[in-house]
């Protein structure tokens, strides 16, 4: 049960970052209760804690794990996607600050929020930074 709402909390963190962007609202808490108007059952197999921790961490460290995407990149990858962007975002967080999850499960999960949200073959992209930033 602890994985699933591990899986769910890092899906609700992309979603919420995402809609931040598009709304251009920046207050997690008040973007969190929005979300709860829309689906009252939302929060359920959500682990809250790690959801503010994921997200407040990612705005802390803003600048760093932007250069950290940004130095991966390669000349044929200028440009990359908001979805894959902000999943870059969270498995960073977790991989270089938070540093409390093996690797191999935030490339999996990062991975499977790409498949799920992302363009086509953009889990391959993120795989790629994300293998470059570990082992840089």
């Amino acid at each position: 049960m602890y994985f699933l709402k591990n899986q769910k909390t890092r899906e609700l963190a992309l979603q919420i970052m995402y809609s931040c962007k598009i709304s251009k609202i920046t207050n997690i808490k008040l973007k969190i209760k929005e979300f709860q108007l829309i689906n009252p059952k939302i929060l359920k197999n959500i682990n809250l804690y790690y959801l503010y921790k994921i997200l407040n961490g990612i705005k802390k460290n803003k600048k760093y794990i932007r250069q950290k995407i940004y130095s991966s990149l390669t000349f044929k990858e200028t440009y990359i996607g908001k979805i894959e962007f902000f999943i870059l975002n969270i498995a960073i967080y977790e991989l270089k600050i938070n540093r409390k999850i093996p690797y191999k499960i935030i490339i999996n999960e990062s991975i499977k929020l790409a498949k799920k949200f992302g363009f086509n073959n953009s889990y391959k992209l993120i795989n790629n930074i994300l293998d470059k930033i570990y082992n840089n």
